[in-house]
């Protein structure tokens, strides 16, 4: 996974609970059998604290539609 911070398709897009950055859902890192979070420095189950970019958004509408990879992206954003 590259760490840039590059645009995410948002069909493809997800986001961690845990470090609170958005994903491709086809990238993860497995570590004892466990799908993590693919972010090394995140120790986020994939499949409990992975959640549709589309949910974030909807919450947060002043979201890019295509998330950027690295970013940060709390889960409740300040409002503008």
């Amino acid at each position: 996974m590259s760490t840039e911070e590059e645009s995410i398709a948002a069909k493809f897009a997800v986001w961690c609970l845990r470090c609170e950055r958005a994903y491709s859902a086809r990238e993860f890192r497995k570590v004892d059998g466990v799908r993590l979070c693919p972010y090394p420095d995140c120790d986020g189950d994939a499949a409990l604290d992975q959640w549709d970019w589309a949910r974030i958004r909807h919450e947060n509408p002043i979201y890019p539609a295509s998330p950027l990879r690295g970013h940060f992206y709390p889960l409740h954003a300040r409002r503008r």
